[in-house]
């Protein structure tokens, strides 16, 4: 495998060529973040070093996290996220103890209805079958309940 000579103009260059992906992604979803999105509202950006393999990784300053790897968004989390936490059994507290105010099956659906949303049919992810995996919404052992789950499924 090779590796590009990482420069600030290369890192530049590959920012603004992705830039709009994130824009277009965001959009589709409705998330809360100012169009399009601009170099302005880039906290940190990490482009791949593989020679010939455009990607990389950004966090905006509203603490939006995206991915992307030659021609596609492939992560996303909002901010916020118990499952991106570098210490989440210290940060529990400022996590949403509560209910759930949707079903396994909503939330199913919910996620299903994101990837439609992103122009995605559910026969080319896989989602047409139930998932391969979901984890959550869990109970802590003080009795609290985190009613977060993630969903996936391998296609």
């Amino acid at each position: 495998m090779d590796f590009v000579h990482m420069t600030v103009a290369y890192s530049n260059a590959v920012l603004v060529a992705i830039l709009p992906h994130f824009s277009d992604y965001s959009k589709k979803l409705g998330l809360p973040i100012s169009q399009p999105i601009t170099a302005a509202q880039v906290q940190e950006f990490r482009p791949s070093p593989i020679k010939d393999f455009i990607g990389g990784g950004l966090m905006l300053t509203n603490g939006y996290w995206f991915a992307f790897n030659n021609g596609y968004v492939i992560g996303f989390r909002s901010p916020d996220n118990a499952f991106a936490d570098q210490d989440p059994a210290a940060n529990w507290p400022k996590y949403a103890y509560g209910k759930d105010n949707m079903t396994t099956n909503d939330a199913v659906a919910l996620a299903r209805e994101a990837l439609t949303k992103l122009g995605y049919t559910p026969e080319l992810l896989g989602c047409d079958a139930p998932p391969e995996w979901l984890h959550g919404p869990n109970d802590t052992k003080d009795g609290h309940h985190v009613p977060h789950c993630q969903i996936g499924w391998q296609r």
